[in-house]
């Protein structure tokens, strides 16, 4: 499922920006 393949990959993204951005304050 590339759709879902999709999703995944953007929630990782954006899993690693909030990350970073609690990290940085």
């Amino acid at each position: 499922d590339t759709s879902e393949g999709a999703l995944k990959a953007s929630y990782h993204h954006a899993a690693k920006k909030i990350e970073a951005f609690i990290r940085e304050h």
